[in-house]
């Protein structure tokens, strides 16, 4: 009888035992966040590990039961907040962590708010990053400030491979006074790891999420991860895990009047058949069908980098703006090979309306164009403009000093100054470069008489005055 009843308290003891080990795993799988503004609960903040959406509640509280790939718990920033000082819209997970708080500050709403795009530094060695520490920084500085923009986007590609930059890019942006957001790009991935989440893991450490969203004013954005390496290259494909993350983010903004989705590698492009490329899965997205019919029925944009251009379109269901790179053609000059100079892409928002201008280092920024004229026969002039920042429903149009009206033509070809610059690359650091064959090129024949031609910009009724050309006679 007495061994029975020791057997009985010995398993009595192994059931609380494993109970209480069963009650600590299962704690242990539920992530508990708190939001909070001037130490109050705030009530219906979005939060994520990246695979399940919570609500906060109205002690400011949210559930979510971790999966077992979650490294970080994330804020969809509210509109009408921002992080308090020193906070991130992120959190690493750790095992011992009861709880994650995230702290905003209330903001002003506005109607009408500007933001930077910056496309791909790629920023390969000293050379490279001594020129964007002395020419790109304080002018992404200087002209953020300036046109007081809310927040910049990088597009992807911070480093040209060489991951061991992203440590000294970090410590360079710390003086810029507004929020940066990033996500990765194909040269921000370990190459010599054989998964595509392992290749990501040194960009994670220092970048956070590779996708999550944000709000500001009416507008929710969301930043893709569209690069997807399969141990030997890189391709345009985003995860069904992410594709499920997405359509529960969008659900829970469904209320939204407009969305921004910010990616690396453009949606879809020509550029492939342009630039006569076999790989062409690197230069759009396998499965984008899935986002498109998640986003069915909203007014959505898409902003993306990767091809180091200017390349705008308009399709059916929304606009897709690709960012020219900061860098220009990997930091061998001061334009990119489409002819765009080295810069910005400035977004601003009025009306519930987003409106583009890229904008150059060292450049008015009221300057939206390179022109080039040649002689055509005895008593003509050929102008040929690069309009690198208009849509293809825009109309270019000049106004001559006689009141005549003159129509340009657009047409597919390449930028005089990239042919001459890289033509033949053979003295630069990148032997492959060369110039694009890009589509945002006009032309028209004038009167060598002519002495002055006012450039307009036609769309939709409205006209917009760019440049004045002064001709020598």
């Amino acid at each position: 009888m007495k061994i029975i009843l020791v057997c009985l308290m010995i398993m009595t003891i192994q059931d609380d035992a494993f109970n209480s080990f069963l009650n600590k795993e299962k704690k242990q799988s539920k992530i508990l966040v708190k939001a909070i503004c001037d130490q109050k609960p705030l009530q219906n903040c979005v939060i994520s590990d990246g695979f399940t959406c919570a609500i906060t509640d109205k002690k400011g509280m949210a559930e979510i039961s971790k999966n077992e790939k979650s490294s970080f718990v994330f804020i969809s920033i509210p509109s009408g907040y921002k992080l308090a000082k020193n906070e991130k819209f992120y959190k690493e997970i750790l095992s011992d962590e009861k709880e994650y708080i995230f702290e905003l500050e209330k903001i002003e709403i506005k109607d009408s708010f500007k933001f930077l795009a910056i496309g791909d530094p790629q920023i390969l060695d000293g050379e490279d990053f001594k020129r964007f520490q002395s020419e790109s920084l304080p002018f992404i500085k200087e002209y953020g400030e300036k046109i007081e923009a809310e927040f910049a986007v990088v597009l992807g590609d911070v480093s040209y491979d060489d991951l061991r930059i992203f440590e000294k890019y970090l410590n360079a942006i710390k003086n810029i006074s507004f929020p940066i957001f990033h996500l990765p790009g194909n040269h921000d991935l370990d190459s010599k790891q054989k998964e595509n989440t392992e290749a990501k893991k040194l960009y994670l450490k220092h970048f956070g999420p590779a996708y999550y969203s944000f709000n500001f004013a009416s507008f929710h954005f969301v930043v893709l991860d569209n690069v997807y390496w399969d141990g030997k290259d890189y391709c345009g494909y985003i995860t069904e895990e992410q594709i499920e993350w997405f359509r529960q983010d969008i659900s829970a903004f469904s209320e939204m009047k407009n969305f921004i989705i910010i990616m690396h590698i453009p949606p879809e492009s020509d550029f492939a058949e342009r630039l006569n490329i076999a790989a062409k899965e690197k230069f759009y997205v396998k499965n984008i069908d899935s986002i498109y019919k998640i986003l069915e029925n909203k007014n959505f944009y898409i902003i993306a980098g990767h091809l180091h251009e200017n390349y705008l379109k308009k399709n059916k269901n929304y606009e897709l703006y690709c960012v020219a790179s900061i860098g220009g053609a990997w930091w061998t000059s001061d334009i990119c090979c489409d002819g765009s100079p080295n810069g910005v892409g400035v977004f601003e928002v009025n009306d519930n309306k987003l409106n583009y201008r890229f904008v150059g280092n060292g450049l008015d920024e009221n300057e939206r164009l390179f022109y080039y004229l040649q002689k055509n026969g005895k008593d003509s002039i050929e102008a040929l403009l690069n309009c690198w920042d208009i849509m293809e429903d825009v109309n270019v149009i000049g106004i001559d000093d006689n009141g005549n009206k003159i129509f340009f033509e657009r047409f597919a070809g390449k930028d005089k100054k990239a042919e001459i610059l890289y033509s033949d690359a053979s003295n630069y650091k990148h032997k492959w470069i060369k110039p694009y064959l890009t589509h945002h090129l006009y032309k028209t024949k004038i009167s060598n008489k002519t002495k002055s031609l006012k450039i307009f910009y036609e769309c939709n009724k409205s006209r917009v005055f760019v440049k004045e050309i002064n001709f020598e006679n």
